[in-house]
């Protein structure tokens, strides 16, 4: 196996078992949903307006190189590759968070416009 950055290899070719792909749905929607509430919530709380609020949310998807640079670190530490032998989901994991980071930091920018320029004519 050839390792590019930030753990990402030329391996077997193929598509992943359908059950990473549930995986990769409930990381996303509990990446997306954690940080509008968690960092949604703190603005509302702190004086901000609604749509203010719900924008802070969204900006804060944007912190995709923050989860690739730990994904990148628990590979390092083997955390992909336990129990032995592993099973699919494990192997996948490393793919599905870096797919989550790239989704959510895509998304953004789309989520902060349609929140802010949405009832502002």
């Amino acid at each position: 196996r050839q390792r590019y950055c930030a753990g990402i290899t030329r391996g077997e070719p193929g598509l992943p078992p359908m059950e990473i792909l549930h995986v990769l749905l409930v990381l996303l929607l509990f990446a997306i949903f954690g940080k509008l509430v968690g960092s949604g919530l703190a603005a509302y709380l702190s004086g901000m307006g609604k749509r203010e609020a719900i924008a802070v949310g969204a900006a804060m998807n944007a912190r995709g190189a923050v989860e690739i640079i730990i994904a990148d670190i628990a590979l390092r530490a083997g955390l992909f590759e336990q129990p032995v032998p592993v099973p699919d989901v494990i192997r996948y994991l490393f793919s599905a968070i870096v797919i989550m980071a790239i989704v959510t930091t895509l998304m953004s920018p789309l989520m902060m416009r349609a929140v802010l320029t949405r009832n502002r004519d």
